[in-house]
């Protein structure tokens, strides 16, 4: 946690990948889509892409791949 000087209230920035407090699934998507575009593999849809969000980006591409 930063330091915080005198009596204001330290910032703070969240940051929510999972889709709990916004759907992030349509950018998920299209950054897989790339990825697998950038290899030559067939395209994904949105559906597939969502079954294999979990556990962190490192997992997505290793599930993508």
């Amino acid at each position: 946690m930063a330091a915080t000087t005198g009596t204001s209230a330290p910032r703070v920035a969240v940051f929510d990948l999972d889709g709990t407090l916004l759907d992030s699934l349509p950018d998920l998507a299209s950054a897989a889509r790339r990825l697998l575009a950038a290899y030559g593999l067939d395209t994904i849809d949105d559906a597939d892409v969502r079954a294999m969000v979990g556990d962190g980006a490192a997992a997505l591409v290793a599930r993508l791949l």
